[in-house]
C-alpha cells in the first residue's frame, strides 16, 4: 500500500509540489508585506511630509548596503547590533535637510570614494572584477550603489558643514 502511494506521489509530484506552493508562497508574500490594515500608506513623515514605503525601504537597503561594505564578512554577526531601521529613518532625516542645504555631490568624487572601498580591492588597488561580483551578490545594479554613495557623501559633507560653523 505505502510503494502504491509513493508511486502515485512520484508521478504525480508537480501537481503536487504545485499546489503546495500555491500554499506556501502567498503566506511569505504576505508576511513581508508591512501591516497596513489601519489605513498607513505611508511609513512616517518627515518635516511635514508623508514618507512612502517604498522610499523608507529604498533607505533601509542602502543602509543595509552601507554596513555590508563597511563590515564584509562580519556583517551578518553585527546586523543585529546595528538597528539598521533607526539608520534607515536617521539617513531620510539627514538626507532630507541636506536636500534643504542643496549639497550636491559631483560624480568624480562618488567615483572617488567606490574605487577607495576596501571591499572593490585587490593586491593592486580597485578591481572591476571584485566590484561587479559584490554588486551581483548585494543584487544592485552599479548606478543604485553609486546613488547611495552620493547620498552617503551628502550626510557627510552636511556633517562637516556643520563642524565648521
Amino acid at each position: 500500500m505505502k510503494i502504491m502511494l509513493l508511486k502515485l506521489i512520484r508521478k504525480k509530484a508537480r501537481i503536487v509540489m504545485g499546489i503546495l506552493a500555491i500554499l506556501i508562497i502567498p503566506a511569505f508574500i504576505l508576511w513581508g508585506v508591512p501591516n497596513r490594515t489601519k489605513g498607513e500608506r505611508y511609513a512616517g513623515v518627515i518635516s511635514g511630509r508623508k514618507i512612502p514605503w517604498g522610499k523608507y525601504y529604498k533607505s533601509l537597503r542602502a543602509c543595509e548596503h552601507q554596513a555590508i561594505l563597511t563590515y564584509g564578512d562580519k556583517f551578518n554577526e553585527l546586523r543585529k547590533d546595528l538597528d539598521l531601521e533607526k539608520q534607515a529613518w536617521q539617513r531620510l532625516i539627514l538626507l532630507d535637510k541636506a536636500k534643504r542645504e542643496g549639497i550636491k555631490i559631483e560624480d568624480a568624487e562618488v567615483i572617488a570614494t567606490i574605487k577607495k572601498i576596501p571591499l572593490f580591492q585587490n593586491k593592486e588597488g580597485f578591481s572591476k572584477e571584485r566590484y561587479d561580483q559584490i554588486l551581483k551578490y548585494l543584487g544592485i545594479f552599479a548606478r543604485q550603489l553609486e546613488e547611495e554613495i552620493r547620498d552617503t557623501l551628502k550626510i557627510s559633507e552636511m556633517g562637516e558643514l556643520e563642524l565648521k560653523l
